[in-house]
């Protein structure tokens, strides 16, 4: 069974490599201080990598939403015309 302390970090390293963020003992400390405050501190290096996180889209709605407001353009009447 895992520590508490042990929770979460290959996450984090799998986080780091996908973000091409090194993974120092600076990260590291400031995850387990993140996770010991739960969540109320957020150290530097912790803080950008979140950065980075966020930047990720949730879904792809909005290219869903250019796909519809292209189909109701290119219609099969309108290209004939």
């Amino acid at each position: 069974m895992r520590s508490t302390t042990e929770y979460g970090e290959t996450q984090l390293k799998e986080a780091c490599h996908l973000f091409l963020v090194p993974h120092t003992s600076q990260l590291k400390n400031d995850y387990r201080d993140f996770k010991d405050s739960r969540g109320k501190e957020i150290g530097l290096s912790l803080r950008c990598l979140l950065r980075l996180i966020q930047s990720l889209r949730i879904s792809t709605a909005e290219c869903e939403r250019g796909f519809s407001g292209m189909n109701l353009i290119c219609t099969p009447l309108r290209s004939a015309m």
